[in-house]
This record gives C-alpha cells, sequence and structure tokens, in this order.
C-alpha cells in the first residue's frame, strides 16, 4: 500500500526527517506517536502530497506521491469546518469540489452521516456543535470522497476523555466496515496501542524512526480494561522515555 523509501526532509539548515523507510500493508493501520519536533506531522503531510519530500520517494499503490490523491483522505486537529457552511454542506464539500452528479453527493453524504450518528444535526452550523460532533463531520467528509487511504493528524487532541474515547471507537468500526489503510499522529499512548495495529516511535530532534512495535491488543473495543493493554502502553512509554532519555545524554 505505502512504500516510503530514503524519505529526508529540510527547512532551511534543519533537518526535519532523517533518511525514513516505511512499509504499510493494504489495510494495515499505524501510529506516529513520538515527542513534539520529530518530524511526525512532516511525514503524515508528505504522506498527502501536501508536502514535497526534499530526498527520497513515496508511492502508494505504485503511485509516487508529489501532489494530493485522489483516494486519499486526510482529517486534521483543527477541523477545518467552514462555518457557513451547513453540516451536510461541509461533509459534501469535497465531493461537491469533483463535481460529483448531485443525486450521488446526497446519497453518499447521507449515509456517512448516518454511520456518525450524525445525520439530524444535517442542517446546523458548526458553531451549533460541540467539538465531537465538529469532528464527526470532518470525518464525514474524508470519508464521503471514499478514501482507501486515512491520514489523521492529532485529531482528537482537543476533545475530552470521553469523548476522544467515543471517537476512537467510531474509527474502529470505519476500519473494520471498509477497506481503509489508516495513518495517524499522536502524542498520546494510550491512543496509539488503541487504533495502531503497528505503532512507530519517532526520535526526538534527529527524525528518525527508534522503532516500529506490532501491536497485539489492537482491534478490540473492551481491549481499554485488559492487562495487556495497560502492559502495551507501558511499553511504548518505555521506549519514548529511553529515547529521550538517550538524547539527553549525547
Amino acid at each position: 500500500m505505502i512504500e516510503v523509501q530514503s524519505l529526508s526532509v529540510k527547512y532551511q539548515q534543519n533537518t526535519i526527517l532523517n533518511n525514513i523507510d516505511l512499509t504499510l500493508k493494504p489495510k494495515e493501520t499505524l501510529a506516529i506517536i513520538g515527542p513534539s519536533g520529530c518530524g511526525k506531522s512532516t511525514l503524515l503531510y508528505c504522506l498527502a502530497g501536501l508536502l514535497k519530500p526534499y530526498q527520497g520517494n513515496i508511492h502508494i499503490k505504485g503511485e509516487i506521491i508529489n501532489k494530493p490523491r485522489r483516494q486519499t483522505g486526510v482529517i486534521l486537529q483543527e477541523y477545518g469546518l467552514f462555518p457557513w457552511k451547513t453540516v451536510f454542506q461541509n461533509a459534501a464539500l469535497g465531493l461537491t469540489l469533483r463535481h460529483e452528479d448531485k443525486s450521488k453527493i446526497k446519497k453518499r453524504v447521507n449515509d456517512v452521516l448516518e454511520q456518525l450518528h450524525i445525520k439530524e444535526q444535517c442542517h446546523r452550523y458548526p458553531i451549533q456543535l460541540s467539538g465531537g460532533q465538529q469532528q464527526r463531520v470532518a470525518i464525514a467528509r474524508a470519508l464521503a470522497t471514499n478514501p482507501d487511504l486515512l491520514l489523521m493528524d492529532e485529531p482528537f487532541s482537543s476533545l475530552d476523555t470521553i469523548v476522544r474515547e467515543e471517537l476512537q471507537g467510531v474509527i474502529l468500526d470505519l476500519y473494520k466496515k471498509r477497506s481503509l489503510s489508516v495513518v495517524f499522529v499522536t502524542h498520546n499512548i494510550e491512543e496509539a496501542v488503541f487504533l495502531g495495529k503497528r505503532i512507530m516511535i519517532m526520535t526526538p530532534k534527529s527524525g528518525r524512526i527508534k522503532s516500529i512495535l506490532d501491536n497485539p491488543c489492537f482491534g478490540d473495543h473492551h481491549i481499554r480494561s485488559e492487562i495487556a493493554f495497560h502492559e502495551m502502553c507501558v511499553r511504548v512509554r518505555e521506549e519514548l522515555e529511553a529515547e529521550q532519555h538517550d538524547q539527553s545524554t549525547c
């Protein structure tokens, strides 16, 4: 599905990503976690085709990525909803920009809004919605274009714990129902363990991959109450803390 080869990104004299190699199989989920400034979001924007690599290549389904791809959906932390558009209009934006048939747009958007339990809000405006509802609209907009790859940059970080966990469950449900690959950036260890079939830990400052862990806890809605979940969280935390300690002693 995704092949990243020797990807490096520099900004002025600063190296943001340094020789990244990564492979993601179809219908896998990958959590990218690490301290601020390690290049997590930069890598995601490269995968989205929003940032041209300084060096190296990205292939998605054999296609070289140097611009946004039609089959890639993107969800950002800030939601990106237009305040003057209704829920339906915001969710339909991608399809509208592609000049899809109006009847197709209506059916696709209504189906997705219903999946996300927000169809009853379709005539409301973003200001009339809670944060969790606004994020559901952002998810609906990404899914309405029927993507095979979903990229998310800290999508739930501004939400309280209960709403955050609820939406994590929504993403897991959508992943199971659709033929989706998912890559997401997070600072939250529990979120990485709940939604990441694989968990990629990035090093601070150097823009490299420290390790990629296989996660046996992935895919179970009730895993948060299990010992195995907490053990996996501890393992990820230890990897992060060990890396930060190594950097501080260099």
